[in-house]
């Protein structure tokens, strides 16, 4: 039986141990192959809900592959047909544009030969909901998984090759040197763009004058035999360094066969054309279990009973349990808020442009995982990719049931909603940047900004552009980090309402009344974590004026953008957040 990862939590197995991710069991790298619920897929009127939002956002990645393909295609298409078109003689060649270590724009051109008359990609179509299987996971469910890498090196005379996990050998004693042992050699690649991971692997394929890596499943068991001379095999001489980019490849039959190690991606490859040079990612080499290598796309949703929450909802939720009797109801309204609080304490949530809090005792919260795409560490400093090329890998049904599998947990608990004064703080952000207008008309202009601009304009966005909605954005990041160290707990989450201003922070598993009901303490402890929220915004230990990993920054999987309001496909966590701006919101005094 493959080998199983163990008592890890079910938010751990969307974010950390989803299909593809590597993980240490038992001291040992591998890869998830699967991921299997006793409970299976999901079926009631709550996952019909969660499927067609799931949709929406699976339909996005799709269009974004769907314009990469275009790309390719016109690009191999216009590369065939200068091919075959005669130049003037007295026209001189295009020089072909080289990418580093000589690996030539024309090579690369895989669409050397292709026909272009053949159709383009077709455009993708909207999933139905029959198309995502939604697989609940719980403390039962079983992550699969297999060795990996599976490369070994000898550290004395560089032989190398991968293991076959099927066959493995009796021993590990080097069969080249007869004199040290095999070592697991932990490095792949991963590009940046589309997130393909690779073992390390010898250019074992001839294309041209140029080698390319071979194939790893025709490489198991075997030494590497060197693909120029057929005589000697390949070894990795590291040249007594830990940094790959000084590692080669060499055949042991002296035959002159010496590459780089280094890969690019032929996975996600542009072809290039006499206009424009190839756009070939440079995978970059890392441990196989570097963190944030990938990350999991993650889609929240929160309900009551079957419904998907809004802000009237909520309230009349809250209002139902306290007339119920519920013992740790609470229900504030700042202006009406005496005998609850004492005056100093309704003032200073006033001054922080707090209009009401409310408990609410059961929301339901959906979290699923459907797809990753490249972590800040699988950049190379010599192929940048931005955060809008970036392609996501959508998890596949293995089984041919349906087209996609999206990974779930449900969990039920309280929330806390916190609702802004709307008038004060679209007085605040106007003494700013002088905008006139309420809350909710400046934050539609916001959108309607956003809808016009792409994700790499958003993301260069500073000072008062996007005012409302950053300010906003990052007044939930505060009072998030907030509310974790004052629970000293991370198994909290939150939504942003922005049109209406509200922040709901919820709980993502199972707390009790140590989780939002502590938080809000009857009231003190609110009144602290607004205080909390408001110094964490006042003034930066890194001296920033909008933002950074010291004042309001999350943890990826604590940020999620809510894609429709902001009328754009994807933003990446952590993104349009002000703290200038959640600093005026949160205090009456105007930041310096």
């Amino acid at each position: 039986m493959p080998p199983r990862i163990r008592n890890i939590s079910p938010l751990q197995v969307l974010y950390q141990a989803f299909p593809d991710a590597v993980r240490f069991v038992s001291g040992q790298l591998v890869r998830v192959t699967n991921v299997i619920s006793a409970r299976g897929e999901r079926e009631d009127r709550l996952s019909e809900a969660v499927r067609r939002s799931l949709a929406r956002r699976v339909y996005a990645e799709l269009r974004r592959q769907h314009r990469h393909d275009l790309d390719v295609h016109a690009r191999r298409a216009a590369s065939t047909t200068q091919a075959t078109v005669p130049q003037p003689a007295q026209a001189p060649a295009a020089p072909a544009i080289l990418l580093p270590g000589g690996f030539g724009a024309p090579a690369i051109g895989a669409g050397a030969g292709a026909d272009p008359t053949v159709r383009a990609p077709a455009a993708p179509g909207m999933p139905s909901e029959r198309d995502i299987a939604l697989v609940e996971v719980d403390q039962d469910a079983t992550v699969r998984t297999r060795i990996y890498p599976r490369s070994v090196h000898c550290t004395e005379c560089g032989h190398f090759q991968l293991l076959d996990p099927a066959n493995v050998p009796d021993t590990l004693r080097c069969p080249c040197c007869r004199a040290a042992t095999l070592r697991i050699e932990p490095i792949v690649f991963v590009c940046g763009r589309c997130a393909n991971r690779r073992e390390l692997v010898p250019p074992l394929e001839r294309h041209g004058q140029y080698r390319r890596s071979g194939d790893p499943e025709r490489a198991l068991g075997v030494a590497t035999r060197c693909p120029d001379c057929q005589r000697g095999h390949v070894h990795l001489e590291k040249h007594g360094t830990n940094q790959v980019a000084s590692w080669e490849w060499r055949c042991t039959a002296a035959c002159g066969y010496r590459e780089v190690v280094q890969e690019r991606c032929m996975r996600c490859l542009r072809p290039g054309t006499a206009q424009a040079g190839a756009s070939a990612i440079f995978m970059n080499a890392m441990p196989a279990s570097a963190p944030n290598a990938l990350q999991a796309l993650s889609h929240h949703e929160m309900f009551v009973g079957n419904v998907p929450v809004d802000l009237p909802l909520l309230r009349q939720a809250a209002e139902q349990s306290a007339a119920a009797g519920w013992a740790d109801a609470f229900v504030l309204d700042v202006d009406a808020g005496a005998g609850i609080l004492s005056d100093e304490d309704i003032e200073s949530l006033a001054d922080s442009c707090i209009a009401s809090a409310y408990l609410v005792r059961d929301v339901w919260v959906v979290t699923a995982s459907f797809g990753y795409k490249a972590g800040p560490t699988a950049a190379h400093p010599q192929s940048p990719v931005a955060p809008d090329e970036k392609l996501a890998t959508i998890f596949p049904d293995p089984e041919g049931l349906t087209r996609f599998r999206a990974f779930a947990h449900t969990s039920q608990g309280a929330a806390v909603v916190i609702q802004l004064d709307t008038a004060a703080v679209a007085d605040r952000l106007a003494s700013l940047d002088g905008g006139h207008g309420d809350l909710a008309t400046r934050v539609a202009a916001d959108a309607q900004a956003m809808q016009r601009s792409t994700v790499r304009q958003l993301l260069a966005t500073t000072g008062n552009g996007l005012l409302a909605y950053r300010s906003l954005h990052a007044v939930e990041h505060a009072l998030l980090m907030a509310a974790m160290r004052q629970l000293g707990t991370d198994t909290l989450g939150s939504r942003l309402f922005p049109a209406e201003g509200a922040v709901v922070l919820f709980e993502k598993s199972r707390i009790g009344r140590g989780g939002v009901i502590q938080l809000v303490n009857r009231g003190p402890g609110l009144v602290h974590l607004v205080r909390a929220a408001r110094d964490l915004m006042a003034g930066c230990a890194q001296g920033c004026a909008e933002g950074c990993p010291a004042c309001v920054y999350l943890r990826d999987q604590h940020c999620a953008h809510p894609l429709e309001d902001l009328g754009t496909e994807w933003l990446p966590a952590n993104a349009l957040v002000s703290r200038a701006g959640a600093a005026s919101i949160l205090s009456p005094d105007m930041p310096h």
